[in-house]
């Protein structure tokens, strides 16, 4: 399978080098995704989940050990980019997201990390998969200044 990559190389080692701007980008990308979606811009908002998903992915490897924001960071965009390829279409590549998102939640779990923190993320996830097909939206989502602890300036 192709790793998906929605962030560019220059940007992912920006964001590996710089963890103290890793949040705000994070929010930024985040946001933005909430807004397209919110349009009915799929394409647009999917890029925008992704490169929050891809963000909030390294934020979780520099975490020692991650914490309950930085895993529902990643939870939340994991299912906003879901969201966004489902309405788009592309169910089996929204399946493909959420089996990793799962698969690195898992990882996470055997590693030690928060517990609680990482079934919740798992349970929403697992409540995403089971809606019917014309409920793929179940609940809000939740809004960025929920789980973010930057403030929302990037350059």
């Amino acid at each position: 399978m192709t790793r998906l990559q929605f962030l560019c190389v220059n940007h992912r080692r920006w964001i590996r080098d710089n963890p103290d701007v890793a949040a705000r980008t994070w929010m930024q990308a985040y946001s933005r995704g909430v807004e397209l979606l919110d349009e009915y811009r799929y394409a647009r908002a999917a890029r925008h989940a992704g490169a929050a998903y891809e963000t909030a992915d390294i934020m979780l490897t520099q975490a020692s050990p991650p914490g309950a924001v930085d895993l529902r960071r990643f939870c939340d965009s994991g299912l906003l980019l879901i969201q966004s390829l489902y309405l788009l279409g592309e169910a089996q590549l929204a399946a493909t997201i959420m089996a990793s998102a799962l698969g690195r939640l898992d990882g996470l779990l055997h590693a030690g990390c928060d517990r609680r923190s990482i079934l919740s993320g798992c349970q929403r996830l697992q409540q995403f998969a089971e809606c019917p097909p014309g409920d793929k939206l179940p609940g809000e989502r939740p809004a960025p200044a929920t789980v973010a602890t930057a403030s929302s300036h990037v350059h």
